[in-house]
């Protein structure tokens, strides 16, 4: 007989066939479409426990070859799960607590006044039986939900001792290390007396070191660029003051002699009426192109300090020479350079860039290094540009290269950092500082930016 799956099924074990019927007929009232199969003997119990899963076992107690509590034991060995009521006439109080201890989910005596009660037995069995599974699920759920997380979970005991707590939060050591931790707890409460009696202490922790270095590191990056904006704009002043003074120093002094010269020759040929009054008037004239020769020349000094035209006309590698012999002129520091190639080929930002960076090292040398020697190496390494300069001066601190004070040196990095570059930064106390510059030749494709 085929035993549908949406059909309870039930085993009965008893040798008394009219005890059988009454089990069959009473059950039957309660499910209806319940499917029942007999076992008689040992090997009939032996055969239905290892058949299938049944939803219900009714034995009794007192049978020709075992007792109702081997049965119940066999199939809780078998199917932990099944509940199990006891149908008997011949047990005891004693019997009915054994069996209960060993796992009977019902206890119904085989009575006119007790067999009635067989239906809300199986039925109330069965919901137990559901119950517990739910349970047991929900716990399963909770239990790998609890292994899981990321966030460590807790339970403390009112002593302090910790009585659960998940993989997350047990990966931490006492090793001195500084944690940041954001902690969640609450007090359990017995539902009895919530105000007075507390269970124990339940919560969260979680690691929030990484968050806060990033956060110090935000900071960091936002303090750097407000002083960053800072000294790009006391740079720009000191350049526009700079400027304006050499206008009106130097530019400004030579064309107020040249107004004066002009005004005089003016007057003087107003006035002049023979040829020895004009030979003071022509050896005037000869000295005016001096005058425009200076101002033409002081025109040059200054737009070259703002942009050398050679960085343009012919390539970063003739600017850095430039440059070089103007620090030395300026400083008396020697400087011996070592170019690569001299066919570059970089575009007028990357140029720029390096050129500028350069400057920079040459300025911070003159204000910090106390070096008498400096060490210039340009050079191509597969797709990158190289830029070495080294010095003999005291050596920058690894401070001194990383405080936010270092102004130079940040915007240094700045540049370098526009163009997918990098520069590393080498001080030895009393042996000098080696700053390099590392860039790509040409613009990243865009996929290989991304």
């Amino acid at each position: 007989m085929e035993i549908m799956d949406d059909k309870l099924q039930i085993l009965l074990v008893d040798d008394n066939p009219d005890d059988r019927a009454l089990v069959m007929r009473e059950i039957s009232r309660e499910f209806p479409d319940s499917q029942f199969e007999q076992a008689t003997n040992s090997k009939e119990l032996a055969q239905a426990i290892e058949s299938r899963r049944w939803d219900l076992v009714v034995t009794d107690y007192q049978l020709r070859w075992t007792d109702g509590v081997t049965v119940l034991l066999a199939v809780k060995v078998q199917w932990r799960d099944c509940p199990v009521i006891m149908f008997t006439g011949t047990g005891s109080e004693e019997v009915a607590v054994q069996a209960m201890k060993a796992g009977l989910d019902d206890y119904v005596i085989k009575s006119p006044k007790h067999y009635v009660r067989l239906p809300a037995a199986a039925h109330l069995a069965l919901e137990r039986t559901r119950q517990r599974l739910a349970l047991r699920e929900a716990e399963g759920r909770y239990q790998s939900l609890f292994d899981d997380v990321p966030v460590g979970l807790f339970r403390v005991a009112l002593d302090g001792r910790i009585v659960d707590a998940n993989p997350a939060l047990m990966v931490y050591r006492h090793d001195g290390k500084l944690l940041w931790a954001e902690v969640n707890a609450r007090a359990i409460h017995n539902r009895r007396n919530p105000v007075l009696d507390v269970l124990c202490y339940e919560g969260s922790l979680e690691d929030i070191t990484e968050r806060k270095r990033v956060e110090k590191k935000l900071r960091d990056s936002r303090e750097q660029l407000r002083a960053l904006a800072a000294y790009l704009q006391s740079v720009r002043e000191e350049e526009r003051t700079r400027i304006a003074r050499e206008v009106h120093d130097e530019l400004g002094q030579t064309l107020t002699a040249l107004k004066m010269d002009l005004a005089w020759l003016d007057k003087k040929m107003a006035e002049a009426n023979t040829a020895a009054a004009l030979r003071p008037l022509q050896h005037k004239t000869k000295t005016l192109p001096v005058s425009v020769d200076q101002i033409i020349s002081m025109v040059r000094k200054i737009a070259t300090e703002l942009r050398p035209p050679v960085l343009d006309e012919l390539g970063l590698e003739a600017a850095i020479e430039w440059q070089i012999r103007e620090f030395e002129k300026r400083t008396g520091i020697e400087c011996q350079f070592k170019p690569g190639s001299r066919h570059l080929n970089l575009d007028p930002e990357r140029a720029t860039a390096v050129f500028r960076i350069f400057q920079e090292t040459l300025t911070n040398i003159i204000r910090h290094a106390q070096a008498t020697q400096v060490n210039i190496h340009l050079r191509e390494e597969g797709d990158k540009l190289i830029l070495e300069v080294q010095d003999n001066g005291r050596g920058l601190t690894g401070r001194e290269r990383s405080g936010t004070r270092s102004l130079g040196l940040l915007g240094m990095r700045e540049r370098a950092t526009m163009l997918d570059g990098e520069i590393n930064i080498i001080g030895r106390q009393g042996k000098g500082t080696t700053v390099g510059v590392r860039i790509p030749l040409h613009h990243p494709a865009p996929d290989a930016k991304k």
